[in-house]
Order: structure tokens, then C-alpha cells, then sequence
């Protein structure tokens, strides 16, 4: 008995230790959140409307996972996840989704999986939208980077990369 609480104190610890930085999405993922940025959980209604704004689309299956946002207003960022949605999916309904002209899309290979990151506007929101599948739940992942700013948004998307990326989120 005293092994069984010791181990279970000293787990709480490690939990306890844990970076409050660091935030679980989808099934086995995670969001290591940048210097200033804010992590909403669960997802106010706010951040489900702000997202409808800029990143739903008719006919999807993704589903608001996280959001988060920077204080300073430079960008928000949405998690969206999706069981039955594959990539091809995806871009067949952006592409027919008449509220999103796709600029550019460019897919690269990370140290586990591939990803596909397209420069999006909609509504006048500008978006550098990444998604890959998560390898052991095979669902889904969407990763939109919303900006108001196209020059911020088009220099925050020539610079995104798998280590761009995976710098800060965990595939896995």
C-alpha cells in the first residue's frame, strides 16, 4: 500500500511540474503555447463565433478543438479536428466553398508526417491553414493561423516549415 501512494504522489508531482504551456488537442497532441499567447479551454462561445468567421466551412465534419489567441492581436489560432474527413476532402470542399480563394499551397514532410499548409483568404480574414493526420487516431488536423494583416499573414506563411511547426506542436 505505502508503494502504491508513493508512486501515486510521486506522479501527481511530475503532473503537477508539468508546463502549463503545453496543451492537449485532438487524441495525442500538443500546443506549446508561444510568449504571449492564450489558450481558451473549454472554447468559449466567442471563439466558436470567431472561428465561424473566419475558418468554418459548409460540409465539413472538423470540429473547434482549441483556440488561441494573442493579446496583442496579431493572429488567433483554431484546432480543428475531424474523424471523417480526409485531405483530399478537405481541399475538394474548400475549393468549392466560394468564400475561400486559396493563393498558395505547399506540402513538406516533418520527421513523422507530412503536412500541407495553404495561404487562404476569407471575408477578409487572411489564413495560413496547415493539416496533417495524427498518426496513432488518424483523425484529421486542421491548424488555422487567422490574421486581419495579409502582409503578416503572407510572411508568417514563407515562413512556415516542418520545423516552423513542429517547434511548437507535437504530431503524434
Amino acid at each position: 500500500m505505502f508503494r502504491l501512494v508513493a508512486f501515486l504522489l510521486v506522479a501527481l508531482g511530475f503532473i503537477g511540474c508539468s508546463s502549463s504551456n503545453s496543451v492537449q488537442f485532438a487524441m495525442f497532441s500538443t500546443y506549446q503555447l508561444r510568449p504571449g499567447e492564450l489558450s481558451h479551454y473549454p472554447v468559449p462561445e466567442d471563439r466558436v463565433e470567431a472561428y465561424g468567421a473566419c475558418c468554418w466551412m459548409e460540409n465539413q465534419s472538423i470540429f473547434l478543438n482549441r483556440s488561441f489567441t494573442y493579446p496583442e492581436g496579431r493572429y488567433d489560432v483554431h484546432i480543428g479536428v475531424g474523424e471523417s474527413m480526409s485531405r483530399s476532402t478537405f481541399n475538394a470542399v474548400q475549393e468549392a466553398d466560394t468564400a475561400y480563394q486559396v493563393f498558395e499551397t505547399k506540402a513538406f514532410p516533418g520527421k513523422q508526417i507530412g503536412y500541407q499548409a495553404q495561404f487562404v483568404e476569407r471575408d477578409g480574414y487572411w489564413l495560413c491553414r496547415v493539416n496533417c493526420d495524427e498518426p496513432k487516431s488518424g483523425l484529421f488536423i486542421l491548424i488555422d493561423y487567422v490574421f486581419v494583416d495579409e502582409s503578416s499573414a503572407r510572411e508568417f506563411f514563407t515562413a512556415l516549415s516542418a520545423d516552423a511547426i513542429e517547434s511548437h506542436i507535437r504530431i503524434r
